[in-house]
């Protein structure tokens, strides 16, 4: 099952509704993101603007092309790729 923001906004105030009867459900702000499909020039350590990456010294790379990844993006034309490998302490990762 694919969350996303709306998904678990509605779940937080559907829980919060039903665990207390006196309990209501507040607005959340919306969040809007620039460039949220991570459009950008295809490379090795490159985050399209306006983001930046958010871990010291471990740039996400803009895909597809990066380090022989080929898989198609599933919408706009790229993609960012982010690396985990805890037992290297190795993480990646972008803000805005």
């Amino acid at each position: 099952m694919k969350f996303t923001l709306h998904t678990i906004i509605l779940v937080t105030c559907f829980s919060l509704f039903t665990n207390s009867a006196s309990a209501q459900c507040v607005a959340q702000p919306t969040i809007n993101f620039v460039n949220p499909s991570f459009e950008g020039t295809p490379g090795n350590n490159l985050t399209p603007a306006p983001w930046t990456e958010c871990m010291p010294n471990q740039t996400p790379d803009t895909q597809p092309g990066s380090w022989g990844v080929t898989l198609p993006a599933t919408n706009g034309s790229t993609y960012l790729g982010l690396v985990h490998e805890p037992s290297a302490g190795w993480q990646e990762g972008a803000s805005e």
